[in-house]
């Protein structure tokens, strides 16, 4: 439906009102999409109760949706730069010694970032 308003009837709505936009904020989902399509022609009012999640990239997919200017600095699967920017990462180091490895007898190092 999104997409037919977008083609067919660009200018037949003036605005577009969203409420329960946080529904709307992920990477990836059929309403996130949708939304998406019509943010980009009509301009928008979106009402929410739970706007934040928590986490910086919760509400990135929703402000790249709505605000040109995240758009101009930000690409579509940006959401790590934008957590470096805009949140805080930990970084985890983890250091194994094996007398005897599979293969050898090296130590093993992991990184995980979470955010």
């Amino acid at each position: 439906m999104a997409d037919y308003i977008a083609k067919k009837l660009p200018r037949f709505f003036r605005v577009l009102v969203f409420d329960e936009v946080h529904k709307g904020k992920a990477k990836d989902t059929d309403i996130a999409w949708a939304f998406q399509v019509l943010a980009r022609i009509l301009p928008t009012i979106t009402l929410t109760g739970t706007f934040f999640g928590g986490l910086s990239t919760s509400i990135f997919y929703l402000l790249y949706r709505t605000q040109a200017n995240v758009r101009t600095e930000f690409g579509f699967d940006d959401e790590r730069r934008w957590a470096e920017r805009f949140g805080v990462l930990e970084t985890v180091y983890k250091y194994e010694e094996d007398e005897f490895g599979v293969l050898n007898a090296r130590k093993r190092r992991r990184l995980s970032t979470k955010e």
